[in-house]
C-alpha cells in the first residue's frame, strides 16, 4: 500500500472515531464493579446500550457498552424474568440515570 493510501486510511479512521457516538463501557455484578467504567467510541453504532438483570437473583448485573442489533429505538424493555435492555442515542446516555424508573430501581438494588 502506498504511503498516501496508508495516510488516508489512518486519517479516515481517526476522523470516524473522533466524531462517533461515545458510550460508557463497564460491568457491575452483585453491586461490585467487575469491569471499570470508561468512555469508548462507538463508530459503527448509533446507540449506547445497557443490559441488566433485576429481581431476587443471586447474580444481579448490569453491562454497559455500544449498542448491538438488539437496539432499534431508544428506550427500555424488561422481560418477566427481570432481564432487560436499554438503548439510547446521545453521548454517554447509558449511565443508568437517563432510563425508566424500572431501570433506576434496578441500579438502586445493585448498589
Amino acid at each position: 500500500m502506498s504511503s498516501k493510501l496508508l495516510f488516508l486510511a489512518v486519517l479516515l479512521t481517526v476522523v470516524t472515531v473522533a466524531y462517533s457516538l461515545q458510550c460508557y463501557y463497564g460491568q457491575i455484578v452483585n453491586g461490585q464493579t467487575t469491569v471499570p467504567f470508561v468512555s469508548e467510541p462507538c463508530p459503527f453504532s448509533k446507540y449506547c446500550m445497557k443490559i441488566f438483570q433485576t429481581g431476587s437473583y443471586n447474580n444481579i448485573y448490569a453491562t454497559y457498552g455500544c449498542g448491538t442489533n438488539q437496539c432499534s429505538s431508544s428506550g427500555c424493555s424488561t422481560n418477566k424474568n427481570g432481564y432487560g435492555t436499554c438503548c439510547c442515542t446521545r453521548d454517554l446516555c447509558n449511565s443508568g440515570f437517563d432510563f425508566s424508573k424500572t431501570t433506576l430501581s434496578s441500579i438502586v438494588q445493585i448498589l
